[in-house]
């Protein structure tokens, strides 16, 4: 497998792991359906176009421009890689789906990040995988600074078509920290879990959704593989589906049986030339010019005599060309007017149409599969339909005229009539045209119509339109982290540290780092000595009455168990003498 498939297989086995533990940590099934995947996925349709329908159903992006990458191969079903770099904003999309032990496994890894120079540099280089995996966001990611549920579900919604409902907080605790908003949604259908978990990182713009559905029968799990019968002589083949588990459930099968085109002989082409016949309106030849050895790349022609109708390049290498498929019709003899009309190859070709009118230099093409030239206005007015003037070019078709026939190029679904007929000329045409889209290969496209469809191209404006893709400058919100204030001292500021934890060399936002310091005043009796002070003196009174109390009792005692000897306390002389004593002075 290649290392797309292994960095694929890698990181979706890792998820496997995260969000069940997730599962366990935040409860039981919610039975929210945020996400439907717009296309089964099997071994047939692992490809391209597959990548482009989930990459729409997910992304706002458009999926024009998107490199992708598909492998199936062994037990596993498809395995696909799909990027895009709009601006300095990668997006990438990562699909995996396989069967084992009983289990079928379906996985989509959707990521957006803001990308720095490094980072473009990797994708520009083809180098996603390291991208994708380094678990160091600094190293390729733009810092940010998401501080609410709220930003984080708007930066979500800004990216993605799934409606977030991110309220949960995290911080990682791996060997890069980093903290992420996320929602996780669930539900069960019979023996099938499917789980919904959208993220946004609060630090880095690194926003990601994953979709995972498990089928588990430990009974019998169907493995339906494609398998066709042999080719028969007419070039027919049948495809059916075969349960390689025999579990005798049909329910699940992706397709019922259905018949195929297929190149019996091996000589590159399904069909023959009596096929294409049969479906042409004129005596048609084919012809072949080799234009690559490497690859048997040739240019192929659909002829009447020496006039050739259409003219494309078709690798036979790659597929058969499907005569039996293809049809081939032109003007008539008599008609008033000329016309050619090709189905069945729906590559860029080449188409001629015979001036049989002459009125006007212009033809009418319809880019869609038309089976008649009834199926083309005459006044070119009718949807997907467009005038072109030969020689001019106009969205994307080329006109000119060659030995006195119009040579029409760029055409897929291709009718082309001759104009024979134009509306009045009393018509202004009223153009109105779609805002451009993202740079992208220097160059941006946009969508010109005519309000009221006069058509003709005068006045209409440019549709492309060259530019240069600019990386906007690394936006960098600090993250302030500061300090205690120092001690409170009397005629001295007190002051604080403050560090930005994103270094970002900027004084945005930063606090303030010195303050006034108000020391309380010391003179005077300060609240707690007054208190202290207050209640020594009430034990100093409360003491006293109590000494006086005692006293009082003692004279009582004395006066009533020795009345003839009591002599009152307070009588008696201060000195403890009997009589009184004169003193002179």
């Amino acid at each position: 497998m290649k290392k797309s498939g292994v960095l694929v297989i890698g990181a979706l086995v890792f998820s496997l792991l995260i969000v069940p533990m997730l599962i366990l940590k935040l409860g039981s099934i919610t039975g929210k359906v945020v996400y439907e995947i717009p296309v089964g996925l099997n071994s047939e349709n692992c490809n391209s176009a597959t990548a482009s329908q989930i990459w729409d159903s997910i992304f706002k992006e458009s999926s024009s421009g998107i490199t992708t990458r598909a492998n199936s191969s062994g037990f596993v079903y498809c395995v696909i890689e799909s990027y895009k770099l709009a601006g300095n904003r990668l997006y990438y999309l990562g699909v995996l789906n396989m069967s084992f032990f009983g289990s079928n496994m379906l996985t989509i890894n959707s990521k957006v990040k803001n990308c720095t120079p490094d980072c473009i540099a990797n994708v520009s280089s083809g180098n996603i995988s390291e991208i994708i995996t380094n678990p160091d966001l600094s190293k390729y990611t733009y810092k940010r600074n998401i501080t609410s549920a709220n930003e984080a579900n708007g930066n979500f919604s800004a990216l993605f078509k799934i409606i977030p409902s991110l309220s949960f907080n995290v911080s990682s605790t791996f060997e890069y920290p980093t903290s992420s908003y996320f929602f996780l949604e669930n539900q069960t259908i019979g023996n099938t879990t499917i789980v919904y978990f959208g993220a946004v990182n609060a630090n880095y713009s690194d926003d990601s959704f994953l979709f995972l559905s498990n089928s588990l029968d430990l009974s019998c799990m169907p493995n339906w593989v494609l398998s066709y019968t042999p080719c028969q002589s007419n070039e027919r083949q049948t495809k059916y589906y075969v349960d390689w588990n025999g579990c005798g459930n049909s329910s699940t099968v992706p397709s019922q049986n259905y018949t195929a085109t297929c190149d019996f002989n091996g000589d590159g082409f399904i069909g023959s030339l009596s096929n294409l016949t049969s479906r042409a309106n004129f005596n048609i030849s084919l012809t072949l010019v080799n234009l690559s050895a490497a690859n048997d790349t040739k240019r192929v022609g659909f002829m009447e005599g020496n006039k050739t109708f259409v003219e494309f390049d078709w690798n036979f290498s790659s597929a058969p060309l499907d005569l039996i498929n293809i049809s081939v019709k032109k003007q008539i003899n008599g008609s008033g007017f000329g016309y050619t009309i090709v189905n069945g190859v729906n590559v860029s070709k080449t188409v001629y149409v015979d001036i049989v009118n002459g009125a006007y230099d212009k033809v009418c093409v319809k880019d869609e599969d038309v089976d008649s030239s009834d199926q083309i206005s005459v006044l070119c007015n009718a949807s997907r339909e467009t005038i072109l003037t030969c020689p001019a070019s106009v969205s994307g078709f080329s006109c000119s005229i060659t030995n006195g026939r119009f040579r029409i190029t760029g055409l897929r679904h291709s009718g082309v009539r001759e104009i024979t007929s134009v509306p009045s000329t009393n018509c202004t045409p009223n153009w109105n045209c779609t805002s451009w889209n993202v740079c992208a290969n220097n160059v941006q496209t946009r969508m010109c119509n005519d309000s009221n469809r006069c058509n003709t191209a005068a006045g209409k404006p440019n549709e492309s339109n060259s530019c240069v893709i600019t990386i906007p400058p690394l936006v960098c919100t600090p993250n302030w982290n500061c300090t205690n204030w120092s001690v409170c001292k009397a005629n001295v500021n007190q002051t604080r540290t403050c560090t930005d934890l994103n270094t970002c060399n900027a004084d945005t936002g930063k606090p303030v780092l010195m303050q006034k310091c108000e020391v309380a005043k010391t003179g005077g009796i300060s609240t707690s000595t007054l208190i202290i002070l207050i209640i020594t003196i009430l034990i100093i009174l409360i003491g006293l009455i109590i000494v006086f109390l005692l006293i009082g009792r003692k004279e009582e005692t004395e006066r009533i168990l020795n009345p003839a000897e009591y002599t009152p306390i307070s009588s008696q002389t201060p000195f403890g003498g009997g009589a009184s004593q004169a003193f002179d002075l």
